[in-house]
């Protein structure tokens, strides 16, 4: 069920009202631009993971993710940015710390491949389409068998005039993006009102953090979701309510918020994460003032997780 919700979220993400019937792609061209695809990622690692650990799968998600909820462009200045519409149009403002790390990591490693593939389909094309692929290899990939629906190719998005640099107006820093040390308010406001999702559609797409790891110097935390980062799968759910890892809050060095470590895990387990925003979906943390939304800091602890005492227990969510 898990597979099959974020399936559809990402099919959602990634369709567009202004697209256009593109022929000029055949089923011949999505074998061949999957095979390079595949090859990118088993080939590619970053300087936290090698290739083994397939860390291009998370990065491209993100990417995917961030082109498909940044503003539309339809020009070269910020006079034409309508920040109220949100589609997926091969643009991102590196610029903006919402999108720290992006460039490097997803959208220069994958470049070569949409300029090969750049006589059929735009860059806006090739980043949804090499997103596919790439969930469909991480469910593959997953620990855990499943079922994966069938997710259709959708071409003929118009890309936006400066692609891949995106021009967005630093009063509203471009997107928006709910900050992870918040709690559920803020997030679901964001996915409510961009892209009319309901509570639980909303709280499933977090769940795609199963996939990838945080990155110091991206989104500034660090660590892993779960065991096998680069399968798709509902492990963040598994582990998000499983009472042995005992997620309390934390600060880690050189990490600007706190964050949720996993200390009651056994010693053959490996450390975890969560950020409050993950939290968030179990945890009401914001209905008894429980959150400091300037500083991160919690005060409550989920129900059962009660490893450091002197905590109150948090409202469910």
């Amino acid at each position: 069920m898990l597979r099959t919700s974020l399936a559809l979220i990402a099919i959602a993400l990634q369709s567009n009202p202004r697209l256009l019937c593109n022929a000029a792609v055949t089923a011949d061209d999505i074998d061949a631009l999957r095979i390079e695809v595949l090859n990118k990622i088993d080939t590619t690692g970053n300087t936290l993971d090698g290739p083994e650990h397939k860390p291009l799968i998370g990065s491209i998600l993100r990417l995917i993710f961030h082109d498909c909820a940044g503003p539309l462009n339809t020009g070269s200045t910020t006079a034409t940015l309508d920040n109220t519409i949100r589609l997926c149009d091969g643009c991102i403002d590196v610029d903006l710390d919402d999108h720290n790390g992006i460039e490097e990591l997803a959208m220069l490693p994958i470049e070569d491949i949409c300029t090969a593939f750049s006589d059929r389909m735009n860059r806006a094309d090739c980043w949804s389409a090499v997103a596919t692929i790439t969930l469909e290899y991480s469910a593959a990939l997953s620990s855990e068998a499943g079922t994966l629906p069938d997710i259709p190719y959708y071409f003929g998005r118009i890309q936006c005039p400066t692609s891949p640099d995106a021009v967005t107006d630093l009063e509203t820093r471009g997107t928006e993006f709910p900050l992870a040390h918040q709690g559920w308010d803020a997030m679901f406001e964001f996915f409510e009102t961009f892209f009319g999702f309901s509570k639980d559609e909303a709280a499933v797409l977090i769940g795609a953090h199963t996939v990838g790891r945080a990155h110091p110097t991206a989104s500034g935390f660090d660590g892993i979701w779960s065991e096998d980062s680069f399968g798709f799968n509902n492990h963040f759910f598994v582990n998000l309510l499983d009472k042995n890892q005992q997620w309390d809050q934390v600060h880690v060095p050189d990490v600007e918020f706190p964050q949720w470590v996993n200390e009651g895990r056994d010693a053959d387990m490996l450390e975890l994460m969560m950020l409050n925003s993950d939290m968030a979906v179990i945890a009401a943390m914001e209905d008894h003032g429980d959150i400091d939304e300037s500083t991160g800091i919690v005060g409550c602890r989920w129900e059962g997780f009660d490893l450091v005492s002197g905590h109150t227990t948090c409202p469910r969510e």
